[in-house]
């Protein structure tokens, strides 16, 4: 059996260990500290996040990932691509309500 991809976006897998570490903290419903890489400031900041959801452009094929700011109360997305490191920390107890108020 053969089977043809629409779009095939070769350029994710210099993301693939971040992307991992993402899908891995939102199975454990964990914050993560990111290092992440600003193209237009061209530096880096370093932050705290709680990834919900992964998220693809149909049109450019770029990935993103959207994370709860605890501190800011807010949901922020940030290219995979510009997302240098990330690294688990605690588990977050309010996961669930969260992920819920993302998704209504």
């Amino acid at each position: 059996l053969r089977f043809r991809f629409k779009h095939h976006f070769i350029v994710h897998t210099l993301e693939d260990g971040v992307l991992l570490e993402m899908l891995r903290a939102m199975r454990e419903k964990r914050w993560v500290e990111i290092t992440n890489f600003s193209e237009k400031l061209q530096s880096e900041s370093v932050f705290c996040g709680v990834p919900l959801k992964v998220f693809a452009s149909v049109v450019t094929g770029r990935r993103y990932v959207c994370l709860y700011q605890g501190k800011r109360r807010q949901f922020a997305t940030y290219r995979l691509d510009y997302v240098k490191a990330a690294k688990p920390l605690d588990v977050f107890d309010g996961y669930d309500k969260v992920l819920e108020r993302l998704q209504s």
